[in-house]
């Protein structure tokens, strides 16, 4: 055990190197506690916007309570360290959960404010601590890299009336309540802000939770409905409950009156996340991945390894998954436990509003 800066955002934490393993777990007070394999350490030593990003998502699976994350060159892998089960993420596939804009970014840290605060109305606090020669915001959860940055995004909140800092700042000589530009320069100062998440701020995180989250007790499998594969959608439903959801719906499995197409759209957004199996590249599967895409529902990506991989007699691939599609991490499954084990997991690593 020793004391060395963290990996990812470079504060000070505690450093364990485990027997039998390449890597080393560290336990930092902002990015919580992950495992980083040696390799990644050297691929990313000087991928400082890479690392910075990283920490930014790691503090807001912290504050989710979701469990310590391994930094890896593989994905879908579970390993015990330490007694410890770790849940293996490569670099970039870590990063795709990053947000894609500031309005996003805006949506998210009103979300991870919400489980600052343990009552409505109710002040919660931000303190700024120093790394080096830059101030800091105690938690990562703004995505911002400094605390001009986060006392910045804190008074646009402000000014939308999502939230206040729940102080009055006056001035000293005439004791009127300081506002405008003054306001802001005055909070880069201070060296905790208290905030106060309010009534419209609520309702933003309830609409936020509604869309994103859906349903939080389905999940949606868009696949295809040969004979062949029901196999598959027993274990996809297995596994979604096994990581904690009451219902996995697939839409023939449902008894309707409406058209088919209404109730998928229906249904999708009421679910917290789609599982899209690609085997048999099946169009209305990149239709209802790319809906929930655009409506910011997490998609589960999978593809059968032995259907994907098959070959006529010249050793020529016969089929293949959209290019458009390729970039993402697929779960190309070789097997009903295969399947499970690697869903299951996914699920549990990636959910993050559960």
């Amino acid at each position: 055990m020793r004391t060395d800066p963290c990996f990812l955002c470079g504060r000070s934490c505690t450093i364990l190197v485990p027997a039998d393993f390449a890597g080393e777990i560290y336990e930092c007070s902002s990015c919580g506690d992950y495992f980083l394999e040696r390799r990644i350490r050297i691929n990313f030593r000087d991928c400082d916007l890479e690392r910075r990003k990283a920490s930014h998502l790691a503090a807001e699976r912290r504050i989710h309570n979701k469990p310590g994350f391994a930094l890896g060159i593989t994905d879908d892998l579970t390993m015990e360290i330490n007694h410890v089960k770790w849940q293996y993420f490569t670099m970039e596939t870590f990063l795709k959960d990053y947000p894609k804009d500031s309005v996003e970014i805006f949506d998210r840290t009103l979300l991870n404010f919400a489980q600052l605060s343990d009552f409505p109305g109710k002040p919660f606090r931000v303190k700024r601590i120093t790394n080096g020669d830059n101030w800091e915001p105690e938690r990562f959860i703004t995505f911002c890299n400094d605390w001009a940055d986060f006392i910045n995004l804190v008074i646009l909140l402000e000014r939308d009336g999502f939230l206040e800092i729940a102080s009055v700042m006056k001035n000293n000589a005439t004791q009127q309540e300081i506002k405008g530009v003054e306001r802001v320069i005055l909070a880069k100062d201070f060296d905790t802000i208290p905030l106060r998440i309010l009534s419209k701020g609520l309702q933003r995180i309830r609409e936020l939770k509604s869309q994103a989250a859906g349903d939080q007790s389905q999940a949606f499998v868009a696949m295809w409905f040969d004979p062949s594969r029901d196999k598959f959608f027993d274990v996809m439903e297995k596994a979604a409950k096994d990581a904690g959801f009451d219902k996995c719906l697939r839409i023939d499995n449902k008894e309707h009156n409406n058209k088919i197409c209404d109730e998928i759209i229906a249904e999708i957004r009421k679910s917290q996340c789609l599982i899209a199996d690609f085997t048999g590249n099946r169009g209305g599967v990149y239709f209802e991945a790319g809906f929930a895409l655009g409506l910011g529902i997490p998609v589960i990506w999978l593809v059968d390894d032995h259907w994907w991989n098959e070959k006529d007699e010249h050793g020529n691939r016969i089929n293949d998954i959209h290019f458009d599609t390729r970039q993402y991490a697929h779960i190309n499954y070789t097997n009903e436990d295969d399947l499970h084990e690697r869903l299951k997991n996914r699920i549990e690593a990636t959910i993050l509003t559960r």
